[in-house]
């Protein structure tokens, strides 16, 4: 919704998560824009051939090497059809977005700003996917986010991503007020008792 983060130790399913919520969308004819920067376009189609089915013709994949903010841009106005129909962005990971300002936090705010704009000039819900700080590994916090810029404190909801031995575990960590109800292209949630459910 908006712009959503997701916060995770390494190997705790944040990549597999995310393009199963892809998957979702597009077999309800969504289009799903997959920015990868973590796992590459072999290992991204090996993936998504485990799902039944998915709408081959609204999945999108944006790789590292073509990756900019215009480019960004420019396919997503593409693949929204001219801002005809939502887009599912997914980036992943915030924290290996190019930079090039000598402090890399300053170019994670530009970034930030970009996906904010993104969000109200095309029809697009951005999923951002980053990475915990060691320090944060076995818990939740805002904050956490592996240079991230604080893109926590910018999100519209956050969600920490956990697992033990054989489950994962999701817990919505912060949410702006508009969240307590909010309709969109998906169609309408609300949060109950921190858990975002999509009413019927």
């Amino acid at each position: 919704v908006g712009l959503t983060t997701m916060l995770g130790a390494p190997k705790v399913c944040k990549s597999l998560i995310a393009l199963q919520s892809a998957v979702v969308a597009t077999t309800e004819g969504i289009a799903a824009l997959y920015v990868d920067f973590e796992n590459g376009p072999h290992r991204t189609n090996k993936r998504l051939r485990a799902f039944d089915t998915y709408g081959k013709d609204c999945f999108y994949y944006l790789s590292v090497r073509d990756f900019s903010s215009d480019g960004l841009e420019r396919m997503i106005d593409k693949v929204s059809g001219h801002g005809k129909r939502l887009v599912f962005v997914i980036i992943d990971s915030i924290q290996k977005l190019p930079t090039r300002a000598s402090f890399a936090w300053e170019d994670q705010r530009q970034w930030l700003l970009v996906l904010e704009r993104l969000k109200v000039e095309f029809p697009a819900v951005v999923l951002a996917i980053s990475e915990k700080n060691r320090a944060y590994y076995n818990h939740a916090g805002l904050g956490a986010g592996k240079g991230s810029g604080s893109i926590e404190y910018n999100s519209d909801l956050v969600i920490n991503v956990d697992r033990d031995e054989d489950k994962v575990f999701m817990q919505v960590l912060a949410h702006r007020d508009v969240m307590l109800n909010r309709h969109n292209a998906f169609g309408e949630y609300r949060l109950v008792n921190g858990v975002l459910r999509r009413q019927k």
